[in-house]
């Protein structure tokens, strides 16, 4: 992983920052070192995937593991809680692409200070199944974070029930063109430790 002078990281395998939001939300998410701060990914209009970036490009991919580690900082930056309340507001993330989930409304009222309401917990069940026992190699970043902030049982669940999940991670950030060796082994690592 490199970071640059603001302490935003990018992949080995690229020279562009565009998983830089998922990079260090999943540092935090999973309290590795090396963080950024979360002010990196805030504007005055959106959330970004890195510094000097657009809002309109920010995708479900990045906003979601973003806003569980403002919720994992309990960071609640002015700007940071009117983007969570107006995105809680719209049926599609900010550039229209992926509706926004139960289970992903329910972490971002957690993100506000709001509780989760029990269809929200249902339906994070539903997507640890989906992910275990449909797409059990797919790419699991949001999932992942949103399992280490609401409660640690999901994340058990998940990788009592998803055999592949190792396989996943390596094959997202280490076997791919990100070329992240160290960070998936540290990530698998972490995980290990929350689910003993």
């Amino acid at each position: 992983m490199i970071f640059d002078n603001l302490g935003q990281p990018s992949c080995n395998g690229c020279e562009d920052k565009r998983d830089s939001a998922v990079l260090n939300s999943l540092l935090i998410c999973f309290d590795l070192p090396g963080a950024g701060p979360l002010e990196n990914y805030s504007t005055g209009n959106g959330f970004v995937r890195c510094r000097g970036d657009i809002e309109s490009d920010m995708s479900r991919d990045n906003s979601v593991p973003l806003i569980c580690a403002i919720l994992k900082r309990r960071h609640y930056p002015i700007k940071a809680a009117q983007h969570i309340g107006s995105i809680l507001n719209r049926y599609r993330f900010q550039n229209g692409d992926l509706c926004i989930s139960p289970s992903v409304r329910g972490v971002l009222r957690l993100a506000i200070g709001l509780p989760m309401r029990w269809y929200h917990k249902l339906w994070l069940n539903i997507d640890i199944l989906w992910a275990s026992f449909i797409k059990p190699l797919d790419e699991s970043n949001q999932l992942l974070c949103m399992l280490a902030v609401v409660d640690p049982k999901y994340l058990k669940r998940y990788c009592r029930w998803n055999k592949k999940w190792q396989s996943a991670i390596f094959a997202y950030w280490q076997q791919s063109w990100r070329k992240e060796s160290e960070f998936s082994l540290l990530l698998v690592s972490r995980i290990f430790d929350r689910i003993k």
